[in-house]
């Protein structure tokens, strides 16, 4: 049956990131449209005749009947909603148009559509979320208090400071804005600003004060603190949920590459006990969000720290890098764990994508698909951010990474000679 693909708007994807796993007969619902392009290059990529009738332009909502309507007008048939980022909005399509949950069925649909349709996956994503979930399995968790007034943030950071000399403070939610609070002689964090406080005598009223209006929602969302580590290795598991019906469909996993919005797949820093603790902790959380009606993709993330580890994440969706496991299995077979080594990197800003590609071309590390190596572009989001993303496979981490670096060096020149 083909598949009608669908994103909660609102999140950190708009679509442009599933592009690439469409079959011919699908449809995504998309904000925007994809260039022709982007198209015809993932055709002879994939092997796929995909075309601008692949793509239904829905707007920023999905509940206003307009994506409803202009499914209606063209050919919807007999389909089942993929929730890739399920929420409110994607529940009431699938209700308006009368369409099946994918890999959901029976009893158990109504009960992920009763979950789903009452805001219980944006429930999930986020910190709070991931306190719920982790908590209801024992897996291991950094200490943290959400609060909601500037009282209780000026208690929650006198409380927790000194367990680390370090805290995130962020807003509840799956985007990660925040900054760290330390008592270390430090400038600078991979992701957040730093705010620098003496170890004994704080003013933590003072601190409160000064943090609560750059940091607090009027919307009424809470704000979490977190004992903050630094993050030695971190740990990606990839799931499809399919709800109460039974247990996750482990898809792939990844390691974070530092510095880099970028998996590694298959990744090599952890030692093959750890990494099968993690994934375990990892598929009971997942596990978890099923049993309460979760039904989509899910990914769950974990950091090693010097102090141990932590499930760290819980996401629902795909996330910038696009269904790794999927496109993984799609261009270099489904044994690459074995003898390739995937990076993936999102946010490559370009001039345009035909520019991008013609680049690539030109250095000569443009994937081969009978050597299985090379770099392919698998987001275009030019039209909305004015970015790619690709996946590069070489024969080992290092192969991968002189082709990355080929890669990078050539978009570099394009700029240089737009000047």
């Amino acid at each position: 049956m083909p598949d009608l693909i669908a994103v909660e708007p609102g999140g950190p994807e708009c679509g442009c990131e599933l592009v690439a796993v469409l079959g011919e007969q699908d449809r995504l619902l998309v904000p925007h449209r994809c260039g022709d392009d982007f198209l015809g290059y993932l055709g002879d990529l994939l092997g796929s005749r995909l075309s601008a009738g692949n793509l239904v332009v829905s707007g920023p909502a999905l509940d206003d009947g307009r994506a409803a309507a202009a499914l209606r007008a063209g050919d919807l048939g007999a389909r089942r909603l993929v929730p890739y980022r399920p929420g409110r909005g994607v529940l009431a399509l699938a209700d308006d148009l009368g369409l099946p949950l994918a890999g959901v069925g029976g009893d158990t649909d109504a009960a992920c559509r009763r979950f789903l349709r009452f805001g219980g996956a944006e429930a999930l994503d986020g910190p709070a979320g991931l306190h719920l979930l982790a908590s209801a399995v024992g897996a291991p968790l950094v200490p943290g208090r959400p609060v909601a007034t500037e009282h209780g943030l000026c208690s929650a950071v006198r409380a927790l400071l000194p367990v680390a000399g370090r805290v995130l403070v962020r807003r509840d939610s799956g985007r990660g804005e925040g900054l760290v609070v330390t008592v270390h002689d430090e400038i600078r964090d991979e992701r957040h600003p730093i705010v620098r406080v003496p170890g004994d005598d704080c003013d933590f009223a003072f601190l409160a004060a000064e943090l609560w209006p750059l940091l607090s929602d009027h919307g009424g969302a809470d704000v979490l603190v977190e004992v903050h580590r630094r993050v030695l290795r971190a740990h990606v598991a990839e799931f499809w949920v399919p709800g109460p019906a039974g247990p996750p469909d482990l898809l792939g996993l990844a390691e974070r590459r530092p510095g880099v919005a970028g998996l590694e797949v298959p990744g090599g820093n952890l030692t093959a006990a750890l990494r099968a603790e993690l994934t375990a902790h990892s598929v009971n959380v997942a596990a978890e969000a099923g049993r309460r009606g979760y039904a989509g993709a899910l990914r769950v993330d974990s950091v090693v720290t010097g102090d141990g580890w932590f499930v760290s994440g819980v996401r629902a969706g795909a996330g910038r890098h696009g269904p790794v496991a999927r496109l993984a299995r799609a261009l270099a077979g489904p044994d690459h764990t074995r003898d390739r080594v995937l990076l993936t990197r999102a946010g490559i800003k370009v001039r345009d994508f035909p520019t991008a590609v013609a680049a690539l071309e030109i250095a000569e590390v443009a994937y081969d698909r009978p050597a299985r190596t090379g770099v392919a572009v698998t987001v275009d989001a030019t039209a909305c951010r004015g970015e790619i993303g690709w996946l590069v496979a070489g024969r080992d981490a290092a192969h991968a990474a002189r082709l990355e670096q080929r890669a990078l060096a050539a978009l570099r020149m394009t700029w240089s000679c737009a000047e």
